[in-house]
């Protein structure tokens, strides 16, 4: 197998596996209540934007229609930016929750205000984009240097609200002293931390190629190989994140558990109940053909009597 085939197919499994678990994440969180949490929604909105990045990367990859393609490029483009964004909501959550609000009373983050944050962000950068694709020529110029400006500084302001988290956290943990409940929920919150901070650093890893080969067009400068890489790790991004819930966080992965163990259950229920249904109709008839006998032996007995 050549390398490009190799690039290829591996492109096109990876997607399709992206598409699968990232699908799979956002019926999982609609599904189970417990999961339909305020602390989700930003969750929510990053799974939404890597399943319709990597949805539209596999029709771009496989339609032929030039037009197709270019509605499905500008929407490629806003989902992978509000997939970056999505990462700085959450790590916005998760700071201002913990520095200026940590037990919830001056309801500075409510549901509907990260709903109305998580809708913006589609918005504001959907029309721009659409507008500049259809209405000027200096799309691809804009998409150049927007696209490196939004995620760096992005990346950058979330790892800066980490830090200020971890400290916030450490410092907390240092004043609570024999408190067992406390304790508990900043050791809660670290693994938490943790789990998004790790995402930040894979989204690091797999981005930074992806605006590097951007800023090398801007000066007419093209790589077939970087291209390729670039594809391989955007691609491979919106496999990592859902996975990293689902090793990371306690929530998703006792949901996935039970699930498995509910199934598990039911097929087994399920066997066992037909095993029974068999028995007890192989019974009835064993019970039916003796009566039919023993009323076709005494009828001839009548008769000669």
């Amino acid at each position: 197998m050549s390398a490009y085939k190799f690039y290829v197919y591996f492109r096109l499994v990876t997607l399709t596996f992206a598409i699968l678990i990232n699908g799979f994440t956002l019926w999982l969180i609609l599904y189970v209540p417990k999961l339909r949490d305020q602390r989700n929604i930003f969750t929510f909105n990053l799974a939404m934007a890597d399943f319709v990045a990597a949805t539209c990367e596999m029709f771009i990859a496989t339609v032929a229609s030039y037009e197709v393609k270019t509605g499905l490029k500008v929407i490629f483009h806003c989902a992978i930016l509000v997939s970056v964004l999505s990462v700085l909501a959450v790590a916005c959550y998760r700071f201002i929750a913990i520095a200026f609000d940590p037990f919830g009373s001056r309801n500075l983050i409510t549901a509907p205000r990260c709903i109305v944050g998580s809708v913006l962000m589609w918005v504001l950068l959907a029309v721009p984009m659409l507008v500049l694709k259809y209405c000027s020529s200096v799309y691809s110029m804009f998409l150049l240097l927007i696209n490196p400006i939004i995620m760096f500084t992005s990346l950058a302001i979330t790892a800066f609200c980490y830090v200020m988290t971890y400290k916030d956290i450490s410092a907390a943990g240092r004043d609570a002293g024999g408190i067992d409940q406390i304790k508990s929920r900043l050791k809660e919150n670290r693994k938490v931390l943790a789990t998004f901070a790790v995402i930040t650093l894979t989204s690091c890893i797999c981005w930074i190629v992806h605006c590097f080969h951007d800023i090398l067009q801007i000066y007419a400068i093209y790589y077939d190989n970087i291209d390729a890489v670039s594809n391989i790790l955007v691609a491979l991004n919106f496999v990592i994140d859902p996975v990293i819930y689902w090793w990371r966080l306690d929530e998703f992965r006792a949901v996935l558990v039970k699930l498995v163990c509910r199934s598990a259950l039911a097929r087994r229920v399920r066997r066992l109940r037909g095993k029974v249904e068999d028995s007890s109709t192989s019974g009835s008839s064993k019970v039916f053909s003796v009566s039919d006998t023993t009323k076709v032996v005494n009828m001839p007995m009548e008769s000669d009597a």
